[in-house]
């Protein structure tokens, strides 16, 4: 075999760059003591580095127990000079002195007593005593750190979306909004300005639709950091996995109202035209057809329910064909329609609301019979024409004062019939009121008015009253409109969700001079009310001329004046709903029936 040569190296021949002398490798023994140094070094680099925390929360805590003491001995020193009592010494001097004298004395007692009981608890248990300063050290500060946390400043909460969002952004408030997961819903187009707002199309996981989107209004509000107010939710055309978001800057239900298209109208048309009552927070015209509805506007005194009813009654005055039949429980609030109403009861009378309720009863049946005749199950324009017939709207302001009296079921029953049954001979009702409570507007009736406007509202329970049961707890109550946003309402009409708007704003100067073109054009076109040819208006009359001088006069002096086959009940019923009722009255001595001159004569000026 030939020998197997091996080449001999060094073990370590390490040169410096520069070529100077070789480096060799320390021993094996050096090494192994370099590493066990190392070990040591990081192990007490880590205690010390556990040690420092430590130790900072000491030192801290030690500030703060100092810094305690210190307030405490502060305390106690205004305690002694009677600090709080210092604005009454120029007043009363005797008084803060002799306070001042007990506060010492009790301060002087319990330091000595104190001073006392550490030396002893030094001298016979020091290490209790070293306990017990550990605990007043210990309580000083963390009584200190309360106080100084109730100073400190509270938390800024979360910034609003601001006006520039970008698409991940209004992802994620979507999400936060229950819509979806923030990686499965789709911002479709950029973010674009819209005015004082900015809007975008949001495309939600399959399966959530727009109607979802609506009813999380309230909840996207919060999200984005905004009054629910300031955001609309609205469809997209031909999608309704789809919608639009706009968020306004600025709450737009507040600043200066917006003025009503009426102001400019020459004319209403019934039957084609919508009621225009506002605007919504896009400033879009909010409105509604009057053909066959019914109409309850609710909410708080001052919360604008006098305009709103002015926007629906001035609307329905330009049209000359429709008769309007008005009951005012304030006596004032409608005296503006007088000259053009074909039927005013200025007066919280009931027995007289009650009477008129059954005479529209039979004009219900007669409208029936009617329409009977010519096989019609509903009125139009044209059939309304041909059978002689004009819409009429009965509109009651203040409608508790009616139905929270003795007469209030009767009433509430006629209310009832007429709201069901008058619809479609277009005799129809519209009521204001406070508080629609179940006592105001029993809940069969309110459940049959199509149209709800909820005003601004102290409580959720007064708002769903109006709309509805179960508004308020999705976020739709008129309870949070605030006196800044003046006309403020919910209104629930031909959709399915309560849409937020502000009313047209409609002053007494507005509605005087609509009224007077709304009496110009049933004067052309002849049918303002026939003041004098009113068999209502020669009835009155003739009971004043058939009256003695004097202001009572007995029922059966007017009865021989009237003549004919008139009986004592049948004049009675005849009057009550004029407003005129027979009293008790004492004439030449004796308690007898009769009627006052001065209720004659104001039943005839309201006519």
């Amino acid at each position: 075999m030939g020998a197997t040569v091996h080449q001999l190296r060094p073990a370590v021949d390490l040169r410096k760059d520069d070529g100077d002398q070789p480096v060799t490798a320390p021993p094996a023994e050096g090494g192994a003591r370099v590493a066990r140094a190392a070990r040591v070094v990081v192990a007490a680099g880590t205690a010390c580095g556990s040690a420092v925390p430590a130790a900072r929360v000491v030192v801290a805590h030690g500030c703060l127990s100092a810094a305690g003491v210190w307030r405490a001995g502060g305390a106690a020193w205004a305690w002694v000079a009677c600090a709080e009592l210092a604005p009454n010494l120029a007043a009363k001097p005797d008084m803060v002195l002799k306070e001042r004298q007990r506060r010492r004395k009790v301060a002087a007692w319990s330091a000595g007593g104190a001073v006392v009981g550490v030396e002893q608890l030094v001298v016979y248990s020091w290490p209790l005593a070293a306990v017990a300063a550990v605990v007043v050290f210990v309580v000083a500060g963390v009584a200190e750190r309360r106080v100084r946390a109730s100073y400190a400043p509270a938390d800024s909460g979360r910034k609003a979306l601001g006006k520039h969002p970008g698409a991940k952004a209004v992802r994620r408030v979507v999400a936060a909004a229950k819509l979806g997961k923030v990686d499965d819903i789709r911002i479709i187009g950029p973010v674009v300005r819209d005015g004082g707002a900015w809007t975008v199309m949001v495309e939600p996981p399959e399966g959530v639709t727009f109607q979802a989107a609506q009813k999380r209004q309230p909840e996207l509000a919060a999200a984005i950091g905004v009054g629910m107010s300031q955001v609309a939710v609205d469809p997209v055309a031909g999608n309704n996995g789809r919608f639009l978001l706009w968020v306004a800057d600025a709450d737009p239900l507040a600043g200066p109202p917006a003025k009503s298209p009426l102001l400019a109208m020459d004319r209403f048309d019934f039957w084609t035209d919508r009621v225009p009552l506002g605007v919504d927070v896009r400033g879009r015209p909010v409105s509604f057809s009057m053909v066959e509805r019914t109409v309850l506007i609710g909410g708080e005194p001052g919360g604008g329910k006098s305009v709103a009813c002015a926007d629906l009654l001035c609307a329905l005055a330009l049209d000359p064909h429709v008769d309007l039949q008005l009951v005012d429980g304030k006596q004032v609030e409608l005296i503006d329609y007088e000259d053009i109403a074909q039927t005013l009861i200025a007066a919280p009378d009931p027995r007289a609301f009650l009477d008129f309720l059954c005479q529209e009863d039979e004009e219900i049946h007669a409208r029936y019979d009617a329409m009977k005749r010519v096989r019609v199950k509903a009125l139009t324009r044209e059939i309304a024409a041909d059978l002689g017939l004009r819409p009429r709207l009965l509109h009651v302001d203040e409608l508790a004062l009616f139905t929270r009296s003795d007469l209030g079921k009767q009433i509430t029953e006629k209310l009832r019939n007429r709201v069901s049954l008058g619809r479609a001979a277009m005799m129809l009702t519209s009521a204001a009121t406070q508080r629609p409570s179940a006592e105001v507007v029993d809940t069969d009736l309110r459940d049959l008015i199509g149209i709800r406007v909820a005003m601004r509202c102290n409580t959720d329970t007064a708002s769903d009253m109006i709309l509805s049961q179960g508004w308020a707890k999705v976020g739709f109550s008129s309870k949070s409109f605030d006196m800044a946003q003046r006309g403020a309402a919910y209104l629930l009409a031909e959709g399915d969700m309560p849409v937020g708007m502000r009313t047209y704003f409609l002053g007494d100067k507005d509605v005087t001079g609509i009224l007077r073109r709304a009496y110009g054009l049933r004067e052309q076109a002849g049918t303002l009310p026939q003041s004098d040819a009113r068999p209502a208006v020669r009835l009155l009359k003739s009971v004043i001329g058939a009256m003695r001088e004097g202001d009572k006069t007995p029922t059966v002096e007017v009865l021989a004046g009237l003549g004919g086959e008139w009986t004592a009940e049948s004049l009675a019923d005849a009057l009550r709903p004029l407003g005129v009722r027979p009293d008790q009255l004492w004439i030449d001595g004796g308690n007898v029936k009769g009627y006052r001159r001065t209720d004659i004569q104001r039943a005839l000026e309201r006519a």
